[in-house]
């Protein structure tokens, strides 16, 4: 009798943790789909500053495939040249849970061209508090921090017309 209750216990169990492992399996399964299907860039970084995740976002804002970003450093990628010994101060800081979450930069796509970019990061700590990585979410900003610019300046140009309008009167 006591057997018995143990293979049912056992079978109760194993079908308890195959239940587990299949709605574990349907979370990952939607976390990745949500990733590559958001309209934001999503990158995860290693603590050497390499790409280890680009999704489709990040292809469309910056241009460089998942196959050609991957391993390759945020140097290579998409920091201007002109700015490469800031960044390296910027980035272990945030290796370190220390930098800016938050951020708006000069970026450079694969074309060359160069795009303003509002950054996320977050430091990826792993179950010990260790920082494992960075993940970043990021988005072009060029057209709309170019409409603001036209903005301003046609507002500044109608309020300099209208004192001349003021003076001529």
């Amino acid at each position: 009798d006591s057997i018995k209750e143990k293979i049912e216990s056992l079978n109760k169990e194993v079908t308890e943790r195959e239940q587990a492992e299949k709605k574990l399996k349907e979370f990952a399964q939607r976390l990745s789909i949500h990733v590559e299907q958001t309209p934001l860039g999503v990158i995860e970084w290693d603590l050497d500053f390499n790409v280890t995740q680009w999704n489709n976002a990040a292809e469309n804002i910056f241009g460089y495939s998942k196959k050609e970003a991957i391993g390759k450093t945020g140097l290579e990628l998409v920091v201007p040249k002109e700015i490469h010994n800031l960044v390296q101060p910027i980035w272990n800081d945030l290796a370190m849970g220390k930098g800016r979450a938050r951020s708006t930069n000069d970026n450079i796509t694969k074309d060359g061209n160069t795009i303003i970019c509002e950054w996320y990061n977050t430091t990826l700590l792993d179950s010990n508090g260790i920082a494992i990585g960075v993940a970043s979410l990021v988005q072009d900003i060029t057209d709309q921090k170019n409409f603001e610019e036209s903005k301003d300046k046609l507002e500044k140009q109608l309020q300099q017309s209208q004192k001349m309008e003021a003076i001529g009167t």
